[in-house]
């Protein structure tokens, strides 16, 4: 999206990326229908398709791979906190099963990374599965 899609939307100029979510984070996954739409600054995301740019993009999918699932699961929090259970073809499976990449994470002890204001721990454990420092390093 551009500046004047963002403006349109009440955001800033320049805005990086924004989460629409939908719903529906602890259901069964259908590619019929998705669960978010994200937006992403249209000048940002010519960089990363850019293909002769892999050193400069990759540090930047890395952290946007980390962030844009807490903001998924920091807005959709409301439908699926009092949940005894995960449902197993969910994108809530999904994502505890990357967590579970770096850690062990039952659904209660995300539940409470979710709760946490900023969510850092949440946070750090994504960016660490995406190995964020490492890609920044790199560059």
């Amino acid at each position: 999206m551009d500046d004047a899609g963002w403006m349109a939307m009440g955001f800033p100029p320049k805005t990086l990326y924004y989460v629409d979510y939908y719903g529906g984070v602890n259901e069964p996954a259908s590619k019929d229908r998705p669960i978010a739409k994200v937006f992403v600054h249209a000048d940002v995301f010519k960089k990363l398709a850019a293909d002769n740019l892999p050193k400069m993009s990759r540090p930047m999918m890395a952290f946007l791979a980390a962030e844009i699932p807490c903001q998924i699961l920091a807005v959709s929090y409301p439908d699926w906190k009092d949940a005894e259970g995960v449902e197993p073809r969910s994108p809530l499976a999904a994502f505890l099963k990357r967590i579970n990449r770096i850690q062990p994470c039952t659904l209660p002890q995300l539940k409470q990374l979710v709760d946490q204001p900023g969510m850092p721990r949440l946070k750090a454990i994504l960016h660490a599965d995406q190995q964020t420092v490492r890609q920044v390093a790199e560059v």
